[in-house]
């Protein structure tokens, strides 16, 4: 595993950079390899950090013959919002993912986002069924100052009819 971490803050970061990078085998009934790189850069809008652009572009590729739970996967409240966690599946996941979050006053603040996952087996292969597109919404209630923390409260939507309800403390990414 590689790590290089210069974000301000864990939960709720506005400026830095993130960046992992891991390699990891399992050698069993179902012998596999996995591959992951996770981008992601914050930007501050200001002084005070009231205006954020986070970005986020994430890559997980499989080898071999994993068991379905360890497919990589769309969805969940990190991994593009708007759909269920698990429902698309494949050995491989493309994923790019935007947001901009605005302190309106006091402690309340907003956030818009969209993004878009590619999930598929293999280059050859990506259609326009690959493509899961999400756009949405939310709330920010600032909880703890000190840590610069918030409740989440995100809605979003995805194809196909799909949506998601978030509530949770700290950003998605």
């Amino acid at each position: 595993i590689y790590l290089h971490d210069s974000r301000n803050n864990i939960l709720s970061p506005s400026k830095g950079n993130y960046f992992e990078f891991s390699n990891s085998f399992n050698l069993s009934s179902s012998n596999y390899s996995k591959t992951a790189a996770d981008y992601r850069r914050y930007l501050s809008l200001g002084e005070d950090d009231a205006h954020v652009f986070a970005g986020r572009f994430y890559q997980e590729s499989i080898w071999g013959n994993p068991p379905f739970y360890d497919y990589a996967k769309v969805g969940g409240d990190e991994y593009v919002r708007g759909y269920y966690l698990g429902r698309f599946r494949d050995k491989n996941l493309s994923l790019l993912q935007l947001e901009y979050r605005a302190l309106l006053f006091w402690k309340i603040g907003v956030a818009t986002f969209g993004g878009v996952a590619m999930i598929y087996d293999k280059i050859s292969n990506i259609q326009n069924e690959s493509f899961k597109p999400n756009a949405g919404l939310g709330l920010r209630f600032l909880v703890d100052e000190d840590e610069n923390t918030s409740l989440r409260i995100d809605y979003a939507v995805g194809a196909g009819g799909q949506s998601g309800f978030y509530i949770s403390f700290g950003e998605s990414f």
